[in-house]
Protein backbone atom coordinates (compact mmCIF):
# COMPACT_ATOMS: atom_id res chain seq x y z
CA UNK A 1 0.00 0.00 0.00
CA UNK A 2 1.32 3.76 -0.72
CA UNK A 3 1.88 5.55 1.88
CA UNK A 4 -0.75 7.34 1.83
CA UNK A 5 0.05 10.65 5.32
CA UNK A 6 2.69 11.23 2.64
CA UNK A 7 1.12 11.26 -0.80
CA UNK A 8 -1.93 13.63 1.02
CA UNK A 9 1.73 15.70 2.37
CA UNK A 10 2.78 15.63 -1.26
CA UNK A 11 -0.51 16.52 -2.75
CA UNK A 12 -2.41 18.81 -0.78
CA UNK A 13 0.01 20.64 1.86
CA UNK A 14 -2.47 23.31 2.17
CA UNK A 15 -5.93 21.61 2.34
CA UNK A 16 -7.51 21.26 5.64
CA UNK A 17 -7.29 18.41 7.23
CA UNK A 18 -8.31 18.37 10.69
CA UNK A 19 -9.84 21.02 13.02
CA UNK A 20 -9.24 20.70 17.00
CA UNK A 21 -9.57 23.32 19.92
CA UNK A 22 -10.13 26.23 17.18
CA UNK A 23 -7.15 25.39 15.32
CA UNK A 24 -6.75 24.40 11.57
CA UNK A 25 -4.07 21.92 11.29
CA UNK A 26 -3.29 21.32 7.62
CA UNK A 27 -1.84 17.92 5.85
CA UNK A 28 1.71 19.65 5.88
CA UNK A 29 1.44 20.64 9.30
CA UNK A 30 -0.17 16.98 10.45
CA UNK A 31 2.39 15.42 8.44
CA UNK A 32 5.24 17.49 10.03
CA UNK A 33 3.70 16.87 13.81
CA UNK A 34 4.16 13.04 12.93
CA UNK A 35 7.73 13.20 11.44
CA UNK A 36 8.73 14.90 14.47
CA UNK A 37 7.60 12.63 16.80
CA UNK A 38 8.54 9.56 15.14
CA UNK A 39 12.21 10.98 16.04
CA UNK A 40 11.03 10.98 19.56
CA UNK A 41 9.92 7.23 19.77
CA UNK A 42 12.68 5.70 17.69
CA UNK A 43 13.95 4.39 20.69
CA UNK A 44 11.30 2.29 22.01
CA UNK A 45 12.45 -1.69 21.01
CA UNK A 46 9.28 -3.08 21.41
CA UNK A 47 6.67 -4.12 19.03
CA UNK A 48 3.70 -3.77 20.74
CA UNK A 49 3.68 -0.26 22.13
CA UNK A 50 0.97 0.64 25.28
CA UNK A 51 -0.17 4.40 24.76
CA UNK A 52 -2.61 6.01 26.98
CA UNK A 53 -3.38 9.58 25.52
CA UNK A 54 -5.93 11.54 26.79
CA UNK A 55 -5.36 14.39 24.22
CA UNK A 56 -7.61 13.69 21.10
CA UNK A 57 -4.54 15.26 18.49
CA UNK A 58 -1.94 13.90 20.16
CA UNK A 59 -3.28 10.49 19.83
CA UNK A 60 -3.55 10.35 16.47
CA UNK A 61 -0.26 11.73 16.13
CA UNK A 62 1.18 8.67 18.26
CA UNK A 63 -0.27 6.26 16.27
CA UNK A 64 0.59 7.93 12.95
CA UNK A 65 4.46 7.83 14.51
CA UNK A 66 4.61 4.34 15.62
CA UNK A 67 2.96 2.96 12.52
CA UNK A 68 5.82 4.69 10.80
CA UNK A 69 8.27 3.20 12.68
CA UNK A 70 7.02 -0.17 11.90
CA UNK A 71 5.64 -0.46 15.83
CA UNK A 72 1.87 -1.49 17.04
CA UNK A 73 0.02 0.88 19.60
CA UNK A 74 -2.01 -0.87 21.61
CA UNK A 75 -5.04 1.80 22.61
CA UNK A 76 -5.67 1.87 26.18
CA UNK A 77 -8.88 3.58 27.67
CA UNK A 78 -8.49 5.75 30.39
CA UNK A 79 -10.94 3.81 32.80
CA UNK A 80 -9.81 3.02 37.03
CA UNK A 81 -10.01 -0.23 35.84
CA UNK A 82 -6.80 0.06 33.45
CA UNK A 83 -4.96 -2.49 34.94
CA UNK A 84 -7.44 -5.19 33.67
CA UNK A 85 -6.94 -4.34 30.27
CA UNK A 86 -2.59 -4.13 30.57
CA UNK A 87 -2.96 -7.83 32.38
CA UNK A 88 -4.72 -8.89 29.21
CA UNK A 89 -2.41 -7.74 26.82
CA UNK A 90 0.63 -8.14 29.43
CA UNK A 91 1.95 -4.49 26.99
CA UNK A 92 2.96 -1.52 29.87
CA UNK A 93 2.29 2.18 28.98
CA UNK A 94 5.18 3.45 27.02
CA UNK A 95 3.40 6.56 25.49
CA UNK A 96 1.43 9.14 26.86
CA UNK A 97 0.75 13.12 26.72
CA UNK A 98 3.94 14.05 27.93
CA UNK A 99 6.02 11.97 25.31
CA UNK A 100 4.02 13.67 22.17
CA UNK A 101 4.19 17.40 21.01
CA UNK A 102 3.07 19.33 18.25
CA UNK A 103 6.00 20.30 16.48
CA UNK A 104 5.52 21.17 13.09
CA UNK A 105 8.93 22.03 12.46
CA UNK A 106 10.03 21.48 8.18
CA UNK A 107 12.35 17.68 8.61
CA UNK A 108 13.37 15.28 5.66
CA UNK A 109 10.49 12.85 5.12
CA UNK A 110 10.61 9.58 2.84
CA UNK A 111 7.90 7.46 1.88
CA UNK A 112 7.16 4.18 3.42
CA UNK A 113 6.53 0.79 2.44
CA UNK A 114 2.96 -0.90 4.03
CA UNK A 115 1.88 -4.06 4.07
CA UNK A 116 -1.96 -3.95 4.43
CA UNK A 117 -2.25 -7.53 6.17
CA UNK A 118 0.24 -6.03 9.43
CA UNK A 119 -1.42 -5.39 12.08
CA UNK A 120 -1.31 -1.48 12.25
CA UNK A 121 -2.90 -1.30 16.04
CA UNK A 122 -4.77 -3.37 19.20
CA UNK A 123 -8.28 -1.81 20.02
CA UNK A 124 -10.24 -2.90 22.79
CA UNK A 125 -13.97 -3.86 22.33
CA UNK A 126 -16.49 -2.42 23.88
CA UNK A 127 -16.87 -4.55 26.63
CA UNK A 128 -21.13 -3.96 26.66
CA UNK A 129 -21.63 -7.76 26.82
CA UNK A 130 -18.89 -8.96 28.87
CA UNK A 131 -14.92 -8.12 29.56
CA UNK A 132 -13.44 -5.93 26.90
CA UNK A 133 -10.95 -8.03 24.40
CA UNK A 134 -7.94 -6.69 23.12
CA UNK A 135 -8.29 -6.74 19.03
CA UNK A 136 -5.37 -6.82 16.49
CA UNK A 137 -6.66 -4.51 13.17
CA UNK A 138 -4.97 -4.52 10.19
CA UNK A 139 -4.10 -1.61 7.76
CA UNK A 140 -6.47 -3.66 5.46
CA UNK A 141 -9.28 -3.81 8.03
CA UNK A 142 -9.63 0.14 7.38
CA UNK A 143 -8.94 0.57 3.89
CA UNK A 144 -11.60 -2.03 2.84
CA UNK A 145 -13.89 0.01 5.61
CA UNK A 146 -13.59 3.31 4.50
CA UNK A 147 -13.97 2.06 0.72
CA UNK A 148 -17.50 0.18 1.73
CA UNK A 149 -18.07 3.25 3.98
CA UNK A 150 -17.44 5.54 0.73
CA UNK A 151 -19.81 3.35 -1.54
CA UNK A 152 -22.57 3.87 0.89
CA UNK A 153 -22.47 7.34 1.85
CA UNK A 154 -20.74 8.68 -1.39
CA UNK A 155 -18.35 10.79 0.24
CA UNK A 156 -16.24 14.01 -1.68
CA UNK A 157 -13.07 16.02 -0.51
CA UNK A 158 -15.27 18.69 0.57
CA UNK A 159 -17.05 17.02 3.39
CA UNK A 160 -16.83 17.62 6.80
CA UNK A 161 -16.98 14.89 9.31
CA UNK A 162 -17.70 15.74 12.63
CA UNK A 163 -15.50 13.64 15.14
CA UNK A 164 -16.85 13.08 18.84
CA UNK A 165 -16.80 9.60 19.02
CA UNK A 166 -13.84 7.92 21.66
CA UNK A 167 -10.55 7.63 19.46
CA UNK A 168 -9.91 4.46 22.14
CA UNK A 169 -12.60 2.66 19.97
CA UNK A 170 -13.10 1.55 16.64
CA UNK A 171 -16.23 4.01 16.17
CA UNK A 172 -13.79 7.39 16.17
CA UNK A 173 -10.52 5.97 14.83
CA UNK A 174 -12.44 4.61 11.11
CA UNK A 175 -13.93 7.89 11.26
CA UNK A 176 -10.13 9.58 11.39
CA UNK A 177 -8.71 6.98 8.83
CA UNK A 178 -11.77 7.66 6.31
CA UNK A 179 -10.85 11.61 6.47
CA UNK A 180 -7.27 9.97 5.42
CA UNK A 181 -8.09 7.72 2.96
CA UNK A 182 -10.86 9.92 1.14
CA UNK A 183 -9.38 13.10 1.49
CA UNK A 184 -11.84 15.02 3.22
CA UNK A 185 -11.92 17.11 6.44
CA UNK A 186 -12.92 16.21 10.22
CA UNK A 187 -13.64 18.17 12.88
CA UNK A 188 -12.39 16.36 16.06
CA UNK A 189 -13.87 17.21 19.32
CA UNK A 190 -15.94 15.93 22.40
CA UNK A 191 -19.46 15.43 22.53
CA UNK A 192 -21.28 18.37 24.12
CA UNK A 193 -24.91 19.30 23.46
CA UNK A 194 -24.10 23.19 24.16
CA UNK A 195 -23.58 24.70 21.18
CA UNK A 196 -24.19 22.14 19.33
CA UNK A 197 -26.20 23.26 16.29
CA UNK A 198 -23.90 26.86 16.03
CA UNK A 199 -20.70 24.27 15.95
CA UNK A 200 -22.44 21.89 12.99
CA UNK A 201 -23.27 25.58 10.90
CA UNK A 202 -19.47 27.36 12.07
CA UNK A 203 -17.58 24.61 10.36
CA UNK A 204 -20.29 23.26 7.51
CA UNK A 205 -20.15 19.98 8.74
CA UNK A 206 -21.39 17.08 6.53
CA UNK A 207 -21.61 13.81 8.56
CA UNK A 208 -21.75 12.82 12.23
CA UNK A 209 -21.79 9.88 13.83
CA UNK A 210 -23.03 9.20 16.73
CA UNK A 211 -25.35 6.44 19.17
CA UNK A 212 -28.60 6.34 20.04
CA UNK A 213 -28.02 8.15 23.56
CA UNK A 214 -26.19 11.26 21.94
CA UNK A 215 -29.11 11.65 19.52
CA UNK A 216 -31.70 11.39 22.50
CA UNK A 217 -29.45 14.28 24.54
CA UNK A 218 -29.60 16.48 21.30
CA UNK A 219 -33.32 15.92 21.11
CA UNK A 220 -33.90 16.55 24.74
CA UNK A 221 -31.85 20.22 24.70
CA UNK A 222 -32.92 21.73 21.89
CA UNK A 223 -36.32 20.03 22.02
CA UNK A 224 -35.81 19.54 18.08
CA UNK A 225 -34.02 17.85 15.38
CA UNK A 226 -34.90 19.74 12.28
CA UNK A 227 -31.49 21.79 12.36
CA UNK A 228 -30.00 18.30 11.72
CA UNK A 229 -31.35 18.73 8.04
CA UNK A 230 -28.07 20.43 7.17
CA UNK A 231 -26.88 17.40 7.30
CA UNK A 232 -25.92 15.01 4.40
CA UNK A 233 -26.27 11.90 6.22
CA UNK A 234 -26.18 10.79 10.47
CA UNK A 235 -25.34 7.97 10.95
CA UNK A 236 -26.31 5.85 14.18
CA UNK A 237 -24.82 2.81 15.35
CA UNK A 238 -23.43 0.69 18.46
CA UNK A 239 -26.42 -0.09 19.97
CA UNK A 240 -30.58 -0.81 18.67
CA UNK A 241 -32.19 2.37 18.03
CA UNK A 242 -36.07 2.56 19.07
CA UNK A 243 -39.17 3.13 17.02
CA UNK A 244 -39.86 6.08 18.70
CA UNK A 245 -36.16 8.07 18.00
CA UNK A 246 -36.66 6.77 14.58
CA UNK A 247 -39.51 8.51 14.05
CA UNK A 248 -38.69 11.96 15.48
Amino acid sequence: MNDILTSRFQNYPNKNFIFYKNDIIQYKDFYYFVLNAEKNLTNIRYEYVGIKIQDKLKLLIAISALNRLGKIPVIYPNLPNLKDYINQTQVPITVEDKDITCNNKKCAYKKIDINLDNTQLVLFTSGTTNIPKPCELTYRNFCESSNAWSKAIHFNENNIYLNHMPLNHVSGLCIFFRSLHLNFSMLLDDFNTNQYFEKLKKYSVTHVSMVPSMLNQIIQKYKSCKELKILKALIIGGSSISKQLKDK
